[in-house]
């Protein structure tokens, strides 16, 4: 009776297919807590960066999905409302400075005047062929800028037709402008003006993807071909709405918005209004924009800006025909895919979506945990409640949908692998079914396991997914494997065979591969909680895995990752099955708001990415461009990274590195760098999504940090040639300081060698005195007057000269040669001729301009004439030779006296001792202390070998010994 009512239902439900047009509408916003100015907000675009440009009530907003620089009136903006904004190419946007002001910022922030002034109000900018066209709606004016010259039209003057107001202008294909007027479509070419829907109030007109003209006419779209041939087509929107705004999104879908409140949506024929579903019902949206990557921008009065992702799924829920919303499984028969639901079945074929009766063993018991794929063509389907706890599981076979199923009861999976023995698991159990009451129970808490997931039959041996890990048996006996690599393995839900020799397992934690009898973990790398908790997979026709995670989709090739979610249009983070196609190159993902569907092409799309722009400030303030010199001594280095890339803002994050530092990751796209040294350094970036790069090659900046002029060569030089000044300066000082001081010792020991030199001059008086009074003596014992009084008379002058000699420690040559000469007088008188003097001078040696110690040399004299002279039986002679060569007198003194050997041994037993030359070696030695060239004196026999040798006396007196005295 059942299987008949089910039968019936099925034939109802089929009967009334539902049409799965609708999608779900998912959307951010972004408002003054994200950084917008304010949050009325009248225009957008984008330029070519990819980077949004917005115009608020209070000045510009760039945005790159993270970040909003604004600008504002201090920035050059000369009205703080910008109504409408346009990029025009290049590196500048333009924008409508309300109301009368066409500015342009440029990408630099730098903001110039276009048009300083325009006659008329402008709402309106329009870019066609080269050229900027200017209107206001209901306006009769339109102004022209060309090459930075305006010029006004006048809108009756050029259509000729009185009363014509303007109500919007559009670019058309083949230089073609349209202009919308009160009195219909004016298409303009050159001169030729071609005049289309006469009469009618056309609002405004839009191209759609095969550049065919919609417009909206007296309240109806129209569409026109190539020859601008208009069809009305069966959608009329309400009264008393007026179009302000058109634009086709990247789904082809047509929105429209109303002058005060309302905005609609054509998708497939069907007109939707859509402010309930964009919580605008008491918003006006001022304009919407539709972006290079197919996202639609809403810009709101109050609300900020609506952000609605180009969806790559389409989504279905139990309104479109699914029995539940959330999906478990998936399973292609045919050309049907049939749906797995935690109540009941669904099936799509085509474009219809169906819910299928299924047998239930228990009253409200339709949760699918499984669809089997054909065996013996006779797919399985396991129904269980979630938390029954019951060892018994069996099987019926039902027809559904005109195909025989094999319904395993009270089973979260089956397996059949021979005609008549079956396996089914169930919480705590696993089954061993052989007919529908027959069955073996196998306790599975022997192996700590709960609950036991899928099983399959795959390199000749039965295996089970289980909450504890695996389960697989191997000659008639189940082998308990619950950790791989040293990780808990946990869940297993799904198999997958990949070549002949190594199975895929879907689990908590990842993908978790066997081969070569080896369980080995494949890293995820999920960053975010659920990411690596992987409930089904499947394989594309490139050989991508594809996975169904509780924080989205990945696709992996077994190096990077991709992560998809909320962001690429799946209603909600936790999917639980996922299924790809090949026939139609479609994804399916079962979630726990619906089912989704994609093509599988167009998800990867939205993750391409092509560039990471980076701007760099030093301390702050001072922007930097790539490959620019930095000041040393700047502070800090700050790099902002961006990526406009917004269907995936909030997921993106970065990795940098300087020069070959290793690589670091930031949470913010801000880094700032301190401490950098002088010299070329490059920063590489590469952006992540939940840990792998969308960007395969880093983004290198580089920057250049002057070096320190402490460091600079010059400096260096200068501070070495400095340092080396100082350093013979200070050695100087020391030197100075050294010589200062043995100057003044030397002061001093002249001082008192002069003073000992005075002291020896006084004791040679006293002797000479005495020598000199016994000749005088002898010349009075004589009666010989006259020689006495002359000798009297020459000893005075001599003792005169001797006293005066005293008194001061040099004198000069030829006053000693007068004092020698004298002496030598007074000895010969004395001794009555017994001897001859010879004293030679050569012409280098001026007796006024050399110095000698005074009375030196007369010790010598005297020596020669007592002590060689004197003995001697014959006749003396005295040789005196003074010559000067190299700053130096030498002086020589001979005679041929007896010799220095007789003249001690006459000597010897006298009672007297001449110290005459021992005084005179004194005085020498005092005098040559402390100099670099002292006095010599050298004596030795003047003829050695002869009767009488004589003497020979050679005294050297440099002139140093007295010029620094």
């Amino acid at each position: 009776m059942w299987f008949k009512k089910s039968i019936a239902l099925y034939c109802l439900l089929w009967l009334l297919p539902v049409c799965i047009s609708a999608q779900s509408f998912l959307y951010t916003q972004y408002t003054t807590r994200n950084g917008l100015p304010i949050d009325n907000v009248y225009a957008a675009t984008q330029d070519e960066d990819g980077f949004m440009w917005v115009g608020t009530d209070f000045g510009i907003a760039k945005f790159d999905g993270y970040r909003f620089v604004n600008y504002y009136k201090q920035h050059g903006i000369l009205n703080k409302a910008v109504i409408n904004i346009l990029y025009a190419g290049g590196d500048s946007c333009l924008f409508v400075s309300y109301p009368r002001t066409i500015q342009a910022v440029h990408k630099n922030g730098i903001i110039k005047t276009v048009i300083p002034d325009v006659t008329f109000t402008v709402q309106e900018i329009v870019m066609h062929d080269d050229a900027f066209y200017l209107y206001a709606r209901g306006s009769i004016k339109l102004a022209r800028v060309k090459n930075g010259q305006l010029k006004v039209l006048l809108a009756d003057s050029l259509f000729n037709n009185k009363g014509v107001a303007i109500n919007g202008v559009i670019s058309l294909p083949n230089k073609n402008l349209g202009i919308c007027t009160n009195k219909g479509l004016y298409i303009i070419n050159g001169n030729s003006i071609k005049h289309c829907l006469q009469n009618e109030d056309v609002r405004f007109a839009v191209l759609n993807k095969n550049n065919e003209i919609t417009a909206v006419s007296n309240n109806r779209i129209v569409t026109g071909n190539a020859d601008f041939a208009f069809a009305t087509t069966a959608i009329t929107l309400p009264p008393p709405t007026v179009v302000y705004k058109m634009m086709y999104d990247a789904e082809g879908a047509l929105w429209l918005r109303g002058m005060e409140k309302g905005i609609w949506r054509v998708y497939n024929g069907q007109l939707q209004e859509m402010s309930e579903a964009l919580h605008t019902q008491n918003l006006a949206v001022h304009n919407f924009f539709s972006d290079k990557d197919g996202n639609t921008w809403f810009c709101t009065d109050g609300a900020g800006i609506l952000f609605r992702s180009k969806n790559a799924f389409n989504n279905y829920t139990v309104k479109h025909g699914l029995a539940n919303n959330k999906i478990t499984r998936f399973l292609k028969l045919n050309n049907d895919l049939y749906i797995g639901t935690a109540n009941g079945l669904s099936v799509m074929r085509g474009k219809q979506l169906h819910t299928l009766p299924l047998p239930a063993y228990r009253p409200g018991v339709k949760y699918v945990h499984q669809l089997l794929p054909l065996y013996n063509n006779v797919p399985g389907i396991c129904i269980a409640n979630t938390f029954s706890y019951n060892s018994k599981s069996f099987l019926q076979t039902v027809e559904i949908n005109g195909q025989k199923f094999t319904v395993y009861n009270n089973a979260f999976s089956a397996v059949q692998y021979n005609n008549k023995q079956h396996w089914a698991s169930s919480t705590g159990f696993l089954n061993n079914v052989y007919a529908d009451t027959q069955y073996k129970a196998h306790n599975l808490m022997q192996f700590g396991i709960q609950k036991g997931y899928e099983i399959m039959y795959l390199q000749n041996r039965l295996w089970m997914g289980t909450d504890n890990g695996v389960l697989w048996l191997h000659n008639n006996k189940w082998i308990h494997t619950d950790s791989a690599q040293g990780i808990k393995i946990g869940e297993v839900f799904q198999f997958l065979q990949r070549g002949a020799d190594t199975i895929l397992m879907a689990t908590e934690k990842g993908l978790l591969y066997y081969a070569n009898n080896t369980f080995t973990y494949a890293a995820l790398k999920g960053e975010t909680y659920g990411s690596n908790y992987c409930r089904s997979i499947c394989v594309d026709n490139t050989g991508k895995i594809w996975g169904a995670t509780w924080d989205g989709i990945f696709v992996t090739d077994g190096n990077t990752r991709y992560n998809y979610s909320t962001n690429a249009g799946l209603p909600s983070r936790t999917c639980n099955a996922i299924f790809y196609d090949s026939t139609s190159n479609q994804l399916y993902v079962g979630t726990d708001y619906g089912l989704s569907i994609a093509d599988k092409d167009s998800i990867q799309q939205l993750l391409t990415v092509n560039k990471i722009f980076i701007e760099a400030t030093a301390s702050d303030t001072i922007s930097i461009t790539n490959g620019q010199e930095v000041e040393a001594g700047y502070g800090k280095l700050r790099f902002y990274f961006s990526i406009p890339s917004y269907a995936n803002a909030g997921n993106v994050h970065y990795v940098y590195r300087v020069d070959d530092s290793a690589w670091i990751k930031t949470s913010t796209p801000i880094v700032n760098l301190t401490g950098v040294g002088a010299g070329k350094h490059v920063l590489f970036v590469k952006a992540l999504v939940n840990g792998t790069a969308i960007i395969n090659e880093a983004t290198a900046f580089t920057f250049f940090i002057k070096t320190p002029f402490y460091k600079s060569w010059w400096f260096i030089l200068t501070m070495a040639a400095l340092c080396q000044l100082l350093i013979i300066w200070l050695v100087y000082k020391y030197n100075k300081n050294i010589r200062e001081k043995k100057l003044a010792s030397q002061r001093t020991d002249n001082e008192m060698a002069s003073l000992k030199q005075q002291a020896f001059t006084s004791l040679m008086n006293p002797h000479f005195i005495f020598n000199a009074l016994n000749s005088i003596q002898y010349y009075i014992n004589k009666q010989d007057r006259q020689t006495a009084n002359k000798y009297l008379s020459d000893f005075a002058t001599l003792v005169r000269r001797s006293f005066d000699a005293a008194q001061k420690p040099y004198v000069t040559l030829e006053e000693e040669l007068e004092t020698l000469r004298l002496y030598l007088q007074l000895e010969k008188m004395r001794f009555t001729d017994k001897f001859d003097y010879n004293i030679t001078l050569n012409e280098a040696a001026e007796a006024a301009e050399w110095l000698l110690p005074g009375m030196v040399l007369q010790p010598f004299l005297e020596n020669a004439v007592l002590h060689g002279l004197a003995p001697l039986s014959s006749h003396g002679q005295i040789n005196v030779t003074i010559a000067a060569a190299n700053n130096t007198l030498y002086i020589t003194i001979t005679d041929n006296g007896i010799g220095m050997q007789k003249s001690k041994q006459l000597r010897t037993g006298k009672k007297h001792n001449s110290r005459g030359m021992q005084l005179i070696k004194e005085r020498l030695d005092i005098l040559s202390t402390n100099k670099l060239n002292p006095i010599t004196l050298t004596i030795t026999e003047n003829s050695p070998g002869a009767e009488n040798p004589g003497t020979k006396i050679a005294l050297v007196v440099p002139q140093a010994v007295y010029e620094n005295d």
